[in-house]
């Protein structure tokens, strides 16, 4: 009785046995071959390409071999050349180290892991891994490590390059990895914890894969890490809430979180403040969180973030404030932050913060009478004021500035001093701008103060009349391509000839070419009662008008002019 080349023990036999023999030794010679002209490759030449050609028959075969050791040479090769060689690999070469990660030794199935993580930092390479059924092994080897089986740093690491791949994402979790992540997340191992984290924030910037993470668990895990000593671990934990909260379910499950409005209110105060402020900004979008985050102090971390040197800092601080104003009961202590918000609305240099604050403004007012006062008592018209009239002033807050003042126009308490400060003629100007949302919504403010029918209003409106206000409807009528600022400039029209004042009917019938103009948009079709401008100054409201709900507000125009006349 001898040893076989393969270590494999044999007796002699028949014609079968000898040929069995045969090809045992024809393969250790193959493999023999393999691991020599590896060896002189790696001595000779490191520039060569072992993805392809000579180098990668030679892998191939050492990684089919029956041989756990030359498995595990094929794999550690694969992984050391990866980490100086990253380039857009063949299938075939793919192909071997995904097999590898089957292998039986799990230092193998890690070499390979750590190999097709490293290529899977380019771009070309992620989609063919997934391909070539890369997270059926990766899956098996994060369940592993979630139970204790390993460190598994290499294959969260492959899975989080892999979900960095927008097509990538719902397979990913589809393949069932969310959950040994979310394990994965609660590691001791600094590393595995970051990169857990890493992958979990990769996924949920895809829908479905972002469902995954709210129900498989992942949402308590990164909870958990809102204050963990790593930072960039802290910063995943943190966008990746964020993220979550973007959807209604992942809300829900954010809600279900114990501490969660306190944990977050802590990171303001910690190194990811602008993550953690983005985080809080998508989940006060929620009306739960919009009281429990002010309950945990929300608003007080927030104001020094509102005075800080960053801009995107500031612009996070601001947004947050803003959704957590929509809330009436937050209304009050919203504007005790006065002396930071004050300031950014005639800030033009940070337009992202000058629109949120600028809201953040509006919707505290609005919400409750008695948090208006110490606003108008510390300047806040004074600011829109100089905000309107600011040429630097950009476009998107000059839509939130008109915006803001519409919102006052439908106020009791509010209208009096846009008209007392001369915030009409402001109006009146930008709605005579090229269109956009700036001068829409100046029509729809001016529609809506024209509504009130007060006299101070006419008044200062017909004022304007010959001062531009006639030709910013005229304008605006003209405009076939902008339906919406048609429908304000409809409203406006429709408020002059249902007033009170005589004046401001003669004013719209008296204009041929403006009642012509109406008279263009009317025709004979069914309509029905359009909403009332409140609803067109909605934060929500971005769609077109329609072409039949255009014809349905100029018939009723056109049978206000023909009453008035």
């Amino acid at each position: 009785m001898g040893v076989g080349p393969s270590g494999l023990t044999c007796c002699g036999g028949g014609a079968d046995d000898v040929g069995e023999r045969q090809r045992l030794v024809d393969r250790r010679e193959l493999e023999r071959q393999a691991v020599a002209e590896l060896a002189e490759l790696f001595e000779t030449d490191r520039r060569i390409s072992f993805y392809d050609g000579p180098a990668l028959a030679a892998l191939a075969v050492l990684a089919q071999s029956e041989s756990a050791q030359l498995q595990h040479t094929a794999a550690t090769a694969f992984s050391e050349v990866s980490e100086y060689d990253v380039r857009a690999a063949g299938a075939e070469a793919l192909g071997v180290m995904v097999g590898l990660l089957a292998a039986e030794e799990a230092e193998t199935r890690q070499a390979a892991a750590t190999a097709l993580g490293n290529l899977a930092t380019h771009a070309a390479n992620r989609r063919a891994i997934v391909a070539a059924g890369g997270l059926t092994g990766l899956v098996q080897q994060l369940r592993s490590a979630a139970a204790g089986g390993g460190a598994g740093v290499a294959a969260v690491g492959c899975v989080t390059n892999l979900a960095a791949d927008a097509e990538n994402k719902e397979a990913v979790a589809r393949s069932g990895a969310v959950e040994p992540l979310a394990l994965l997340a609660r590691s001791r191992d600094a590393r595995v914890q970051r990169n857990a984290a890493g992958a979990l924030l990769n996924l949920t910037h895809g829908a479905e894969a972002r469902a995954a993470v709210a129900a498989g668990g992942a949402v308590a895990a990164l909870a958990a890490l809102v204050d963990a000593r790593d930072s960039e671990t802290q910063h995943y934990a943190l966008t990746a809430l964020g993220n979550v909260a973007v959807d209604p379910c992942g809300r829900d499950a954010l809600w279900a979180t114990p501490a969660l409005p306190e944990r977050l209110v802590l990171a303001l105060q910690g190194r990811a403040q602008a993550a953690a402020a983005r985080a809080l900004r998508n989940l006060a979008s929620d009306e739960r969180f919009q009281v429990a985050l002010v309950r945990a102090g929300a608003l007080e971390a927030l104001r020094p973030l509102l005075r800080a040197p960053a801009a995107g800092l500031v612009a996070a601080a601001a947004a947050c404030v803003r959704n957590l104003a929509l809330h009436a009961a937050n209304a009050t202590a919203v504007a005790e932050l006065a002396p930071e918000l004050l300031p950014l609305v005639t800030r033009h240099t940070q337009p992202d913060a000058q629109c949120h604050a600028v809201a953040a403004l509006r919707n505290a007012a609005v919400a409750v009478p008695a948090a208006a006062q110490p606003l108008i008592a510390a300047g806040l018209f004074a600011r829109l004021d100089t905000a309107l009239a600011t040429a630097a002033t950009p476009q998107p807050a000059l839509a939130e500035l008109a915006a803001a003042l519409g919102a006052f126009a439908l106020s009791d308490t509010l209208w009096r001093p846009v008209v007392e400060l001369g915030l009409c003629a402001r109006l009146v100007r930008l709605a005579r701008a090229p269109p956009g949302p700036a001068a829409r919504g100046a029509c729809l403010a001016l529609a809506s103060l024209a509504a009130r029918r007060e006299p101070e209003v006419l008044e200062e409106l017909l004022r304007l009349w010959r001062h531009g206000l006639r030709d910013c409807l005229t304008h605006s009528l003209a405009r076939p391509e902008h339906a919406n600022q048609r429908a304000a400039a409809l409203w406006l029209a429709r408020a002059l000839l249902l007033s009170r004042r005589p004046d401001a009917r003669r004013a719209v019938v008296s204009d041929p070419e403006l009642v012509a103009a109406i008279e263009a948009l009317a025709s004979p079709v069914g309509s029905r009662d359009p909403p009332s401008p409140a609803s067109l100054l909605d934060d929500d409201v971005a769609g077109e008008c329609d072409a039949p709900r255009l014809q349905a507000l100029a018939l009723q125009v056109v049978a206000a002019v023909q009453a008035a006349a």
